[in-house]
Formats: C-alpha cells, structure tokens, sequence
C-alpha cells in the first residue's frame, strides 16, 4: 500500500486545484490509475490544508484503478476534499483499496459533521452516479464525517480491452 503525507510546492496565488487541461479527457469507463491521482490531488490541496492547519494522509491499494471519466473523477474527489478539509480539525484521511469487486474510496476528517455542507457534497457525486458509483455519508457532530464512494474496478476493464495493435 502506498502510504504518504501530501507535500505542497504550490506557488502562491496558484489555485489549489488546478483545473485539468483543455481538450483532455478519457472516454467513459478509461481506468483512472489511484496510486498517480490520489497523491496528485492530495498534493493540490495541500495549501489549502495549511490554511486551514490540517494535516493530508493516504494508503492507496498497490495497482488500484477505477472505470469512470477522469475530469468527473478529479471535480468530485476535489469537492470532498475541500469540503473535508474545511471541516477538519486536524486532519483529513483517504484511503483505497479493492472490495467486493470494486473500488472503496474513503474521505474521512475529524472535524464538526456535514451539516450544512449536504447539498455540494451530492451535487458533486451525482456525475458519479452516471459512471455506477454508489455513495455513503457518515456523519457525527463533532466527531466528524467519513465519506465513502464505491466505484467500478477499473482493472476489469483494462482486462477487458484488446492490447493496442490487435483486433479480435
């Protein structure tokens, strides 16, 4: 499992999360590689973490991918994110790994519970929703809020691909 703190070398002014370039997308189902973007994002949101004096951490399953379109990957996670870190006391925890067959995703943060906060959280998961993701909200006032979004197994479909240069 990779395991990790996010480090920030953003410059100021930069935003905290950078959009994805124009033109880039994947097709719908092209597997997210989580062992690149969980740190890429972490690493984004980590000066906002500073303002807020919240601490990054993360354990990522080893060759853990997800089928879903990457720009709605990336917009969802960076509004869980934002949404944790806002809420956070001190720190903010992701975690994946494989189960059942799919892909389990945790935010969780240990700050005041979701309360108000509902409305983007599932303003941003309804995207994911379109892709087969199911979500989970757990929330307790003052002992914060755990996040859990369960996503297709991004390996079954790269198994399921042709290699490039061959047809079948």
């Amino acid at each position: 499992m990779s395991h990790g703190l996010a480090e920030d070398s953003a410059r100021p002014g930069a935003p905290i999360f950078p959009e994805p370039a124009t033109g880039v997308t994947r097709h719908a189902g092209a597997p997210v590689d989580l062992e690149t973007e969980i740190p890429l994002l972490l690493h984004n949101a980590a000066g906002l973490a500073r303002q807020h004096g919240c601490r990054l951490e993360f354990a990522v399953q080893p060759h853990l991918s997800v089928a879903v379109q990457h720009w709605i990957f990336r917009a969802a996670m960076r509004e869980f994110l934002r949404q944790a870190i806002a809420r956070a006391h001190s720190c903010v925890l992701v975690g994946a790994q494989r189960h059942a067959g799919r892909v389990k995703i945790t935010v969780s943060d240990d700050g005041s519970g979701v309360a108000g906060a509902l409305h983007e959280i599932y303003a941003a998961i309804q995207p994911l929703a379109t892709q087969g993701a199911t979500t989970q909200v757990e929330s307790r006032p003052g002992r914060g809020t755990t996040l859990v979004l369960t996503l297709p197994d991004g390996s079954a479909v790269a198994a399921s691909e042709p290699a490039a240069g061959y047809r079948t």
